[in-house]
């Protein structure tokens, strides 16, 4: 396990905040409704803090409170009213950046192990929330699992985590 004080502070940022992006990115690629983002809020907090579990330490140490704490005030600090409606394009940058850097940083400083760990977390957080509400219905009818738009996103992010910076 590569320790926290392996990373400068700005490096440590970047890895604790990039899977709150990864997480508000996919919410927002898709058109979910009232109840979908209800269940994409829970499906969030859920892969969130299973990462309190996880067989790696640094996926803990990035799991702690404290770190999600700060990383949710990161992600609120990046939206305004004023500009809701061009959200999910602004967050779908921000999160596919922040996953090259994060992988780079991983890559040049932590182990495979390490770099593992930390893109299979943010596949299944993209995963379970695309996949924790259906898009596009009524009432929970119809629509269907994963929208056009999280297929965009979850494709950029794919190719996110397998540059390098």
């Amino acid at each position: 396990m590569t320790a926290k004080s392996a990373f400068s502070a700005e490096e440590w940022v970047t890895l604790r905040n990039t899977p709150n992006l990864v997480a508000a990115a996919t919410m927002l690629a898709g058109n979910s409704g009232l109840f979908g983002s209800f269940k994409e809020s829970f499906a969030t907090a859920q892969t969130m803090f299973q990462g309190l579990s996880s067989n790696n330490e640094l996926i803990k140490a990035l799991s702690q409170r404290e770190e999600i704490s700060e990383a949710q005030q990161f992600v609120r600090s990046q939206v305004s009213f004023a500009d809701a409606k061009n959200a999910a394009a602004k967050f779908s940058g921000l999160a596919t950046g922040g996953t090259t850097s994060a992988m780079g940083i991983l890559r040049a400083k932590a182990s495979a192990d390490d770099v593992s760990a930390y893109k299979t977390w943010l596949t299944d957080i993209a995963d379970k929330i695309s996949k924790s509400a259906k898009e596009g219905g009524f009432l929970g009818f119809g629509g269907e699992l994963v929208s056009d738009g999280e297929e965009v996103f979850l494709a950029a992010l794919k190719q996110s985590i397998g540059s390098v910076v």
